[in-house]
C-alpha cells in the first residue's frame, strides 16, 4: 500500500510536491552539500528568485531551458527554479565536450541557459541568453509567480545516444516523475530523517528519482563532489559521514564501493544505509555475495530496478534475497504498480512464459516520446495490436527478457547493437557515424569488448 505522503494523489506538479514541505517544514533539512546547506525554506526563496526571473525572461509552460552547473547546491536550485518557472530543464553537464553541450541546447531549442557563477557558457553572443543562478536569500519578498506547470507539462528533456549519430531528447511530463515516486513507494519509502545521495550526473536519469525521493517526501538530499565520486575510499567514508539511508548505483560504482571495504582491514559499516537501488547497467547478482555476507538483504535492503529513459527511469524491481548471491540469471522483476509489461515475438505478438522476446511497457511512465523526431516516436509509441481493446501507448524498449512461471522477468540483451557502459546508455552507430566524418576514416565498426570475458 502506498505510504500516506504518497505524492501522485495529492499533487500535480514536482514543485507542488516540493513546496507542501516548504509549508510543513519550512526549517528542516533539503539540501546538504561539503560547502553549504540550505533548509526547505531557503531552497525555496532562491528558485522562486530565479523562476521570477525566468519568467520575465518569457519561460512557460514546456519552455526548454539549458542548465549548467557542477555537482553543488546551486544544481538543485537551478533545476527547482526552472521548473517552478514551468520550463522544462535540459541537462547540459559541465563535464561534455563543449561541442555536445552546445549540440544539445541547438536541438532542444532553449535560447535560455541558467549558469553555476563561475561557469561560462562557450556559445555565441546571440545564441541564447544567460541567466545565473541566484546564491543569496532575496532582500525582498520575491514577486508573486505566474502559473506553474500542470501534470502533463514537460519537466525535462533528457538525451539519449542516437544510432543515427546525433542524440534523441526524451520529453519526460511532470505526472510521469509523480507516478515514479508514488509507484517506488512499494519498494522503499522515504521521508523526513532519510538523507538521500545525489550520486549521478543531472544528465543521466537515475538522478531524477535520487533529487525527487528527497525534495517530494521532506527527507535531505545530499550532494556529494566529484572528486568523493571518483575514489571509491572517500566515497565510502563520505557516505558514512553523511549518514546516507537511500543509495541508488551502477553494477559498476557499487563493485568498487565494495572493493574499498574489502581492502579495509577493519572499515566501518554503513549501518545507517536501509536501501540500496541497482540501475543502469546489468547486474550479475553473484558478484554482490561478499556484501551479502557482511550485510545480508534486509538492511540495507537491495533491489534491482529496472527501466529506460522512455518510460521514466524505472519500470521495474526485483528484492534480492539472500539465496540470490548464487542466482546465475540477471532478475529485473516484476513491474511496477501501474506499468504493464509484455514480451513480444518479432511479429508484436505475446510469447509463451519461459520464451524470449522484446519487452514491451505501457502505463504511468510512457514519456511524450522523442523531441522532434516524429516517425521514430510513431515507430516505439504505439499502441499494439494484441491489446486493441484499449488505447493504451506502449514503449518498445529493444530489450530482450524472458519471463519464467512466477512472471519475473530476466533481462536477457539487446535486439540491436545499444551497450550500457558504467550507466551510460550508448548506441554504437552513434561513434561509427562519428569517426566517418573524419577525412583519414573510410569506415568504421564499433564494438564493446568485454575485459572479464
Amino acid at each position: 500500500m502506498p505510504a500516506p505522503n504518497s505524492t501522485a494523489d495529492v499533487c500535480s506538479s514536482l514543485p507542488e510536491s516540493f513546496s507542501r514541505h516548504v509549508a510543513r517544514t519550512p526549517h528542516a533539512l533539503a539540501l546538504k552539500s561539503a560547502v553549504e546547506s540550505l533548509s526547505y525554506a531557503e531552497l525555496a526563496d532562491r528558485a522562486d528568485q530565479l523562476a521570477g526571473a525566468l519568467q520575465a525572461l518569457g519561460v512557460g509552460p514546456g519552455t526548454p531551458v539549458g542548465l549548467c552547473s557542477r555537482r553543488s547546491c546551486a544544481l538543485i536550485v537551478g533545476l527547482l527554479g526552472i521548473l517552478k518557472a514551468g520550463g522544462a530543464y535540459v541537462p547540459l553537464d559541465p563535464d561534455y565536450p563543449s561541442t555536445r553541450r552546445r549540440q544539445l541546447q541547438t536541438d532542444a531549442g532553449a535560447m535560455i541557459v541558467v549558469l553555476e557563477d563561475g561557469l561560462d557558457w562557450d556559445g555565441d553572443t546571440e545564441d541564447c541568453v544567460r541567466v545565473s543562478i541566484p546564491t543569496g536569500t532575496s532582500v525582498n519578498a520575491p514577486a508573486p509567480l505566474k502559473q506553474g506547470p500542470c501534470g502533463n507539462d514537460p519537466a525535462y528533456i533528457l538525451y539519449t545516444s542516437g544510432s543515427s549519430g546525433a542524440p534523441k531528447g526524451v520529453v519526460v511530463t511532470h505526472s510521469n516523475v509523480l507516478g515514479l515516486l508514488e509507484a517506488l513507494e512499494e519498494v522503499v519509502v522515504v521521508g523526513p530523517g532519510d538523507v538521500v545521495a545525489l550520486a549521478h550526473s543531472f544528465a543521466f536519469d537515475v538522478t531524477v528519482y535520487e533529487i525527487w525521493s528527497g525534495l517530494s517526501t521532506g527527507a535531505t538530499l545530499w550532494v556529494p563532489t566529484s572528486e568523493v565520486l571518483r575514489s571509491p575510499w572517500d566515497w565510502h567514508a563520505a557516505l558514512r559521514e553523511a549518514e546516507v539511508t537511500v543509495l541508488a548505483q551502477t553494477p559498476t560504482a557499487f563493485r568498487l564501493l565494495m572493493l574499498a571495504e574489502d581492502r579495509c582491514p577493519a572499515p566501518p559499516r554503513l549501518d545507517r544505509l536501509r536501501c540500496v537501488l541497482f540501475a543502469g547497467e546489468r547486474l550479475e547478482f553473484r558478484a554482490l555475495a561478499p556484501w551479502i555476507a557482511r550485510y545480508g538483504v534486509e538492511r540495507p535492503t537491495l533491489v534491482n530496478v529496472f527501466g529506460p529513459t522512455e518510460t521514466t527511469v524505472y519500470a521495474t524491481a526485483y528484492p534480492l534475497k539472500a539465496a540470490d548471491a548464487q542466482e546465475p540469471r540477471s532478475l529485473i522483476g516484476w513491474p511496477l504498480p501501474g506499468v504493464q509489461a509484455a514480451v513480444l515475438d518479432p511479429e508484436g505478438n505475446p510469447v509463451a512464459r519461459g520464451e524470449t522476446g522484446e519487452l514491451a511497457l505501457a502505463g504511468w511512465g510512457v514519456t511524450l516520446g522523442y523531441l522532434n523526431r516524429e516517425a521514430l516516436t510513431a515507430e516505439r509509441f504505439r499502441p499494439l495490436s494484441f491489446d486493441r481493446h484499449t488505447s493504451r501507448r506502449w514503449y518498445l524498449t529493444g530489450d530482450q527478457v524472458r519471463q519464467d512461471a512466477n512472471g519475473c522477468l530476466e533481462f536477457i540483451g539487446r535486439t540491436d547493437t545499444q551497450i550500457k557502459l558504467r550507466g551510460h546508455r550508448i548506441e554504437l552507430g552513434e561513434i561509427e557515424v562519428c569517426l566517418r566524418t573524419h577525412s583519414s576514416v573510410a569506415d568504421a565498426v564499433v564494438i564493446l569488448e568485454d575485459p572479464g570475458s
